[in-house]
């Protein structure tokens, strides 16, 4: 310190000349003395221009440091500004407690200081490091066991991470330098560096979860348009024959599968295959049955009433299913409604993929409007058969009555003959009986017997 020294030299002095009797050695001495001022003052700027040209490289590399941090918008960036600056800023051991998860938002200053923490960062050994253990540990250590040095003495700095009213955790570095400011500046740029690389975390987050939305309802769209189309087609279909194998294509457009069986009950209420997809050539459909927990999966299905959706088989209790059939990953079961009653059921199964609850709410949806397009194909082929039966018996009685009208004008032409003969037949007779009652009628007898003559005109007329 240059006023130090000079009060040093100012003391000696002071002492020195009143020892002193002769004039020229006060002279020598009093030049001694401004020689020793003059020197005190050149070493004191020297010292002061080293300090400030220490000053300037210890800013430049915290300038340095800062430009590096200011840029990192990760922890891999955060990492490697770290490795880069820490040896030249001389700190050799360094370590970041966290007190939550780097997904979540930091916590509030406001708020309670959270009971444990974990390492998230830690620089020794020359090198820069995230720990994968995600331990929490108790706040009542301010480092995790095994990071001090044990074996020599050490001076240590422990500084709140924050920012705002955000706060993320602490630093625990040991002294390298002395200068106070270099540990403060490390903490600001960590603490902006992971406010903001929370942010951009976030931000990647929430457009992450923005895509799956927009894709999950791109697909959804695509579903229903696909469910429409089906529909269109199945409701086109009137041949009930048909119908069981265009229900399990239809369905593999509007949701992938890779085997599936439609069954339906019969008149006494029991399941009967109408249609499969995807069995094997040699499959023997009329052992087909699914098991799981000891009880048929076509009955846990229609008892339950609802969709069945096993995801992995593998993990199902008790799963059976014939010798002959591969086991697939998952199956769906899907129950037939009409009129609150099960008529039938969907099932269908994935080799590699699980069926998810989306695929189950499809498949519902797809279920009623095939058992609509079932119902309306059944209605429809009664009402055919009702019309061909009525058109036979109309056709029947048409012929029926063609037949009686051919045989009446065959009767009328049979009368007409009779009459034309009868009357051919009667007038030669009654031509002679009209001639002998004319004489009868002119005789005088009879003409003068009113009785006689009233009788003959009579029949003459």
């Amino acid at each position: 310190d240059f006023y130090t020294w000079q009060n040093v030299i100012s003391t000696f002095r002071k002492y020195a000349l009143g020892g002193i009797s002769s004039t020229t050695t006060t002279l020598r001495a009093e030049n001694l003395f401004q020689q020793a001022r003059m020197l005190a003052g050149e070493l004191s700027q020297r010292a002061q221009a080293y300090n400030r040209l220490q000053y300037v490289k210890q800013e430049e590399l915290l300038n340095n440091f800062s430009f590096s941090m200011a840029s990192a918008v990760s922890f891999d960036d955060i990492g490697d500004a770290i490795a880069r600056h820490f040896p030249i800023l001389g700190i050799e051991r360094w370590y970041v407690m966290y007190y939550g998860e780097t997904d979540d938002a930091p916590g509030s200053i406001s708020s309670p200081p959270p009971q444990s923490y974990r390492l998230l960062m830690q620089y020794d050994d020359k090198r820069f490091t995230m720990p994968d253990d995600r331990s929490r540990l108790a706040t009542g250590r301010l480092v995790p066991r095994g990071k001090t040095p044990e074996k020599r003495r050490y001076d240590a700095v422990v500084m709140p991470l924050s920012l705002a009213t955000n706060r993320f955790g602490f630093m625990w570095a040991e002294m390298g330098p002395d200068d106070w400011d270099i540990y403060v500046r490390v903490r600001n740029l960590l603490s902006s560096a992971l406010l903001r690389t929370m942010l951009v975390n976030q931000r990647e987050q929430a457009k992450r979860e923005v895509d799956q939305l927009y894709a999950a309802e791109q697909a959804r769209r695509h579903g229903a348009e696909t469910l429409a189309r089906s529909m269109r087609q199945l409701s086109s279909l009137k041949n009930v024959e048909q119908l069981p194998e265009q229900i399990l294509e239809q369905l593999s457009q509007a949701l992938p599968y890779d085997r599936g069986v439609l069954f339906m009950e019969d008149v006494n209420g029991e399941p009967q295959i109408q249609a499969h997809r995807g069995m094997p050539a040699n499959a023997d459909m009329a052992s087909f049955r699914l098991g799981m927990n000891g009880s048929d999966f076509y009955t846990t299905v229609s008892r339950k009433g609802e969709t069945l959706v096993v995801s992995d088989v593998n993990a199902a209790e008790n799963w059976s299913q014939p010798e002959w059939l591969v086991r697939d990953r998952s199956w769906m079961g899907v129950p037939l409604y009409l009129k609150d009653n099960v008529i039938g059921l969907l099932m269908v199964s994935r080799a590699d993929r699980p069926f998810t609850h989306d695929d189950g709410l499809l498949a519902t949806t797809f279920a009623s409007q095939a058992t609509v397009a079932l119902e309306n194909a059944r209605l429809y082929h009664e009402v055919t058969g009702i019309n061909q039966m009525m058109e036979r018996m109309v056709s029947e009685r048409v012929a029926e009555l063609n037949e009686t009208y051919k045989t009446l004008e065959k009767h009328d032409k049979n009368k007409s003959a009779f009459i034309q003969v009868a009357a051919h037949e009667l007038r030669t007779p009654l031509t002679v009986v009209k001639g002998f009652l004319g004489m009868l009628q002119n005789d005088a007898t009879v003409r003068s017997n009113s009785m006689l003559s009233d009788a003959v005109e009579g029949v003459l007329r």
